[in-house]
C-alpha cells in the first residue's frame, strides 16, 4: 500500500508538471478510485487515514486538469463522471470521519488540514464544470447532499468560510436545480436545515452583522450574504421563524439603510450587485411581513421608511439604461405593503415616528417627485394621516374593559400587562384574581409564541380599531356605497329596500387602496358563527338602520376577517 502511495504520488506531480500526460495518465487514477474500498469505523485509525491519503493522491490530478483544458474534452470527462459516485462516497466519509462525528472526530493536525483542502479543491472543480451528468450522477448519490449540507453548517459555525462557501455551492447546485428529482433532494436539505434552524439563522445573520461592523465590504459580497438568507428562511416555516427570532427584520432594514448611503455607486461592477442587494432585502422583509404585523412595526422602528426614500436616487443613477431592473416595483410594493398594515395601532404608532423624522430632516425634498415610487410615498402618507385621526377620536371615546370578569369598576384607568401586552388591569388586586383564573396561563403562552418568532396576537382593541376605521370609511364614502348598493340592486332586478338590510358592505383591506364591494348575506351566513349570531347581527342591523359589515384585514398569511354592524342609530 505505501508503494501505491508513492507511486501515485509521483504520477499526480508529473500530470502537474506536464499537462498533456493526463489522457494517458487518467484511467490509472480512475481505477485505483474504483477499486479502493472506503474503510469501516472499526478499521485501525492509520489505516483509514492512509487510504484517504490514496484517495487524495487520485484527486489531485483530476482536480488540477479539471480546472485546465480538458475541462471541455467529453472522453476525458465522461470516464470522470463514472468516478464521481465513488468521489462523492469518499467525500462523505472523510468529513464524517475527521468532522461530523463526534466519536471519530480528530484533532486538526496540518496534514488533515492538507486532505481537508485537496477535498475542498476537487469539490470546487466537479462543481465548476458541473455538466448535467456530473450533477445527476452528485443527486444519485445516497445522502450526499445532507453531508454537504450538514458540512457547509459545520464550517460556517466554525467561520471556515473558504471550506464553508465550497460546500454551499454544491448544495446551492444540487437542492436548488429546476430538474426532476431535484425536488427530493431539496427535501433532503430542508430537513437537515430544520434540525439546525437556529444555527443556519445564528450564522446567517452573523455574517450581515459583521459586514456593516467591518470596513466597507464589496456590494457583491453583500448580494451573496442576503441571497443565502433569502433561500434559507423562505425553505420551511420552522427556518423562517428562526431567522425572525434571529432579528432578520431590524438587520435587513440596517442593510438596506447602508446601501442606501451608498447613492453614486463609482462603476457598474458595484452598482449592479447594489440594487440586487437591495431587490433580495426587498424580498426578505415582504415574507417577513407575511407573519403578521409587529414585524412591519419593528421594521419601521428601524428606518425602513428612510431607507426606502434615500434609495430612490440609486434608480437614477442607471449604469446600464439598456438592462432592466426590477428594484423599483420591489419598493414600491413594500410600501404598499407597509400601508396595508396601517389598520394596527402600533404599526400606525411606529410609522408616526418615521414619518415625522423625514419631515422634520426635510429628506422629502430630495426625492424625485415624478413617478411611481413618489405616488406609494404620497399614499402611505394620505393614508397614515387618516388613520391617526380616527385613532385620535377613538382614543377620546374608548373604554377598555379590565380582563378580571368579577372587576366592580370596569371603567377606571387600565394598565397593560407587561408579559403578553393584551390584557389590561384596572388595578394590582384584578390582575392577580385574573392571573389564577387563567391568565398565567394565557400570558406565558403568548410569551412562548413571540420568543419562537411567530407575532403578536390580535387584540380586542385591534379589532376596535378596524370597526372605528370601517366606520370613518363609511361616513367619507357614504354616497359611493349608496351608488354601489342601487346598482347591486338593479342588476339583481329588484327594488325591495327591506333587502338592503340583508346587504354586506365588504371592506378590504389587504389591498392599496382599500376596496368596497357589495355582496348578500346568503353569501356570509356559512361564515358566521352561527345562524343564531348572523340573525342577531340582522335584526341589529335593521334597529339601528346601520349596515351588515364584512372586513378583511391583513393578518401573516391568512387574512383576518369579522363582521359586525356599523352606522347611524
Amino acid at each position: 500500500m505505501r508503494g501505491s502511495h508513492y507511486a501515485l504520488a509521483k504520477l499526480a506531480e508529473i500530470v502537474e508538471t506536464d499537462d498533456s500526460t493526463f489522457p494517458q495518465l487518467l484511467p490509472v487514477f480512475c481505477h485505483n478510485i474504483r477499486t479502493l474500498d472506503t474503510p469501516s469505523m472499526d478499521t485501525d485509525a492509520t489505516v483509514r487515514h492512509h487510504s484517504l491519503v490514496i484517495a487524495k493522491e487520485c484527486f489531485r490530478p483530476i482536480q488540477a486538469s479539471l480546472s485546465k483544458k480538458h475541462r471541455h474534452a467529453k472522453a476525458i470527462v465522461d470516464q470522470i463522471a463514472a468516478v464521481v459516485p465513488h468521489i462523492c462516497r469518499w467525500i462523505i466519509y472523510f468529513y464524517w470521519s475527521y468532522f461530523l462525528n463526534a466519536t471519530t472526530k480528530a484533532i486538526l493536525t496540518s496534514e488533515i488540514v492538507d486532505l481537508r483542502d485537496q477535498f475542498k479543491d476537487t469539490l470546487v472543480a466537479l462543481v465548476d464544470i458541473l455538466s448535467v451528468t456530473f450533477a445527476s450522477v452528485m443527486r444519485a448519490s445516497p445522502g450526499f447532499t445532507k453531508c454537504m449540507t450538514r458540512v457547509w453548517i459545520h464550517f460556517d459555525s466554525t467561520i471556515e468560510s473558504a471550506t464553508a462557501a465550497s460546500c454551499w455551492d454544491v448544495v446551492d447546485v444540487l437542492a436548488y436545480d429546476e430538474s426532476a428529482e431535484s425536488n427530493k433532494i431539496h427535501s433532503e436539505f430542508v430537513d437537515v436545515l430544520n434540525e439546525c434552524a437556529d444555527v443556519v439563522a445564528y450564522n446567517c445573520m452573523r455574517r450581515i452583522i459583521l459586514d456593516l461592523q467591518l470596513p466597507p465590504v464589496h456590494a457583491i459580497t453583500l448580494r451573496d450574504h442576503i441571497s443565502m438568507i433569502a433561500q434559507c428562511s423562505t425553505c420551511s416555516d420552522t427556518l423562517r421563524r428562526s431567522f425572525l427570532r434571529a432579528k432578520s427584520v431590524r438587520w435587513c432594514c440596517r442593510l438596506m439603510s447602508h446601501l442606501a448611503s451608498r447613492r453614486n455607486p463609482v462603476d457598474v461592477i458595484e452598482h449592479f450587485p447594489t440594487m440586487g442587494c437591495v431587490s433580495v432585502c426587498c424580498h426578505v422583509l415582504a415574507e417577513s411581513f407575511q407573519d403578521g404585523y409587529s414585524w412591519v412595526a419593528e421594521a419601521l422602528d428601524h428606518h425602513l421608511l428612510e431607507s426606502i426614500l434615500k434609495c430612490q436616487p440609486l434608480l437614477d443613477s442607471n449604469a446600464d439604461v439598456n438592462k432592466k431592473d426590477d428594484t423599483e416595483p420591489l419598493l414600491i410594493g413594500l410600501l404598499d405593503l407597509v400601508n396595508s398594515y396601517l389598520i394596527y395601532r402600533p404599526v400606525l404608532r411606529s410609522a408616526r415616528r418615521s414619518i415625522r423624522h423625514i419631515l422634520e430632516t426635510s429628506l422629502e425634498d430630495d426625492f424625485d417627485q415624478d413617478g411611481p415610487l413618489w405616488d406609494a410615498w404620497d399614499r402611505l402618507k394620505d393614508v397614515y394621516d387618516l388613520r391617526w385621526e380616527t385613532r385620535e377620536d377613538l382614543a377620546a371615546q374608548e373604554v377598555t374593559k379590565c380582563t378580571n370578569p368579577e372587576c366592580t369598576t370596569p371603567e377606571r384607568a387600565l394598565r397593560q400587562c407587561s408579559g403578553c401586552s393584551n390584557a389590561y388591569f384596572c388595578d394590582p388586586v384584578c390582575q392577580r384574581i385574573a392571573w389564577r383564573h387563567g391568565h398565567k396561563e394565557s400570558c406565558h403562552e403568548q410569551q412562548d409564541e413571540r420568543r419562537a418568532g411567530y407575532a403578536k396576537r390580535i387584540t380586542d382593541r385591534d379589532i376596535s380599531f378596524f370597526y372605528a376605521v370601517a366606520e370613518y370609511d363609511i361616513r367619507v364614502d357614504n354616497s359611493i356605497i349608496g351608488k354601489l348598493q342601487t346598482d347591486f340592486l338593479k342588476q339583481h332586478r329588484t327594488s325591495s329596500t327591506s333587502l338592503l338590510h340583508s346587504l354586506v358592505i365588504c371592506f378590504d383591506y389587504e389591498s392599496v387602496p382599500h376596496t368596497i364591494k357589495i355582496s348578500t348575506a346568503d353569501n356570509f351566513i356559512d361564515q358566521c358563527e352561527s345562524r343564531v349570531h348572523w340573525k342577531r347581527l340582522v335584526d341589529d342591523s335593521k334597529a339601528r338602520k346601520g349596515y351588515l359589515v364584512f372586513i378583511t384585514v391583513p393578518s401573516g398569511r391568512s387574512p383576518f376577517t369579522s363582521f359586525t354592524v356599523l352606522g347611524v342609530h
